[in-house]
């Protein structure tokens, strides 16, 4: 955003002098408009004639009306000019406003906004603005991905409380564009696997990172990433940010790499075991932070395997998967299916993070063996 300042500056900036100069030559021609214009605006009655000596009052009114006039002239061709001029420039900064993730006080005028209506999203919110316009478009994203970053942070902080030294790698359950299992792996140093048919997609503010631990981590000299890797992790990155770092992409994909981030692209299912073992077999503990339709199989496969889990389910789809509670009713409410979900093993716990914006509970269990050791 501060890249486009100055050329932004510049160019209202000109409007400005060219609309001062186009109006300038009109400010004598229009002296007399103030007089007329004073009288519409004067509470006195128009009929009344006027007095013996208006000349004075009209001599020393006349220049306060004609510098208004000079001074609102300039301002409506300076704002036509402006609009005119900066229109083609809206779509280039609001994208990137978008992309770099800059928050929304760049993009409304504080004066004419009010707090959002829907906890716990606080961020400003235009009264006036139409829901499908541009900006609430933007406002709407930049509050969607505040509230994921929020919910991250908190998930992560409670895996690394709760499991401690035991949350020794991952897999991670519709992990989407990879937000929890980048934060685990390459934050935290916790190898994390993506279960998700989604690709991955790191965003320009993670790529970055990866960057910069990269070149804290290995001289220029030394080799990066080549064949499979390289084309594998390259495919997550940002392009824009890999098209700057060109000859330094190789070393941001061996972080990748040594940190033990992976994507598998497939969904969840029963049959996952038998078709990865070597991943299954390898993940110290199954997580997943609003998992979908691939929860209850994330309980179950982890709960076969005797496996510490952890999960924020988030929707039921009560229709694509009908389930029937102990007592026969049907589980289709978001507290039905926690019940159904938690009733599956005695040793499943609830958690609620307080902190957490949206669906916030937390099931888990701490493995099998972890009853007998504590």
């Amino acid at each position: 955003m501060i890249a486009f300042a100055p050329s932004i500056g510049s160019t209202l900036g000109a409007g400005s002098l060219a609309g001062a100069s186009a109006t300038a030559p009109s400010a004598s021609a229009s002296a007399s408009a103030p007089t007329s214009a004073s009288a519409l605006a004067s509470p006195t009655p128009v009929p009344v004639p006027a007095p013996a000596e208006p000349s004075p009052s009209v001599s020393a009114s006349a220049p306060t009306s004609v510098s208004a006039a000079s001074v609102s002239t300039p301002t409506s061709s300076s704002t036509l000019s402006s609009t005119s001029v900066s229109g083609s420039l809206t779509d280039s900064v609001v994208a990137s406003v978008t992309r770099l993730e800059v928050s929304d006080s760049n993009l409304h005028n504080p004066s004419s906004e009010q707090p959002c209506a829907a906890p716990p999203c606080e961020c400003p919110a235009p009264s006036s603005e139409h829901p499908s316009s541009r900006a609430e478009r933007t406002r709407r994203h930049n509050c969607a991905r505040r509230a994921k970053k929020a919910r991250v942070g908190e998930f992560v902080a409670w895996l690394v409380e709760t499991f401690g030294a035991r949350l020794t790698s991952v897999l991670d359950v519709a992990g989407g564009r990879g937000d929890l299992a980048f934060e685990l792996c390459i934050e935290r140093g916790i190898p994390a696997t993506v279960v998700d048919p989604a690709p991955l997609r790191v965003s320009a503010f993670k790529t970055k990172r990866l960057f910069s631990l990269a070149a804290r981590t290995f001289a220029d000299t030394d080799p990066g990433a080549t064949g499979d890797n390289l084309a594998r992790v390259r495919e997550w990155l940002d392009p824009e940010v890999c098209a700057v770092m060109e000859p330094y992409v190789g070393l941001a994909a061996r972080v990748a790499v040594e940190r033990g981030l992976v994507s598998l692209r497939v969904p969840l299912d029963m049959d996952f075991p038998a078709k990865f073992p070597r991943d299954w077999e390898s993940a110290a503990a199954v997580i997943g932070l609003h998992p979908d339709q691939a929860t209850e199989a994330l309980v179950d496969l982890a709960l076969a395997a005797g496996k510490p889990f952890a999960t924020v389910p988030c929707c039921v789809f009560p229709d694509l998967f009908p389930r029937e509670a102990a007592d026969g009713s049907p589980v289709r409410s978001y507290d039905q299916f926690l019940a159904y979900l938690q009733a599956k093993d005695a040793g499943i716990r609830r958690a609620v993070l307080d902190a957490m914006p949206g669906c916030n509970v937390v099931l888990y269990h701490m493995g099998a063996g972890y009853a007998s050791t504590n």
